[in-house]
């Protein structure tokens, strides 16, 4: 009985954390809060390692994985 009231607990705490955020809109091709202010996404670069990967040659050229 004490992992069910942990998943329990844990799955109400998450609930209400995730309550908490502001919905995001989409209009056209912008997306924006409920009160109206744009929100933006910086930064956001899904790249793996190019040295894990093999991305550079011997010779130091960049290759692309895929």
């Amino acid at each position: 009985m004490g992992k069910v009231a942990t998943v329990f607990s844990a799955a109400l705490l998450l609930a209400s954390k995730a309550a908490a955020l502001d919905p995001i809109v989409m209009k056209g091709t912008k997306f924006f809060y409920e009160n109206g202010t744009q929100f933006y996404m910086k930064g956001i670069a899904y790249q793996q390692d190019t040295a894990a990967a093999g991305g550079e040659s011997t010779t130091g050229e960049y290759k692309d994985p895929l």
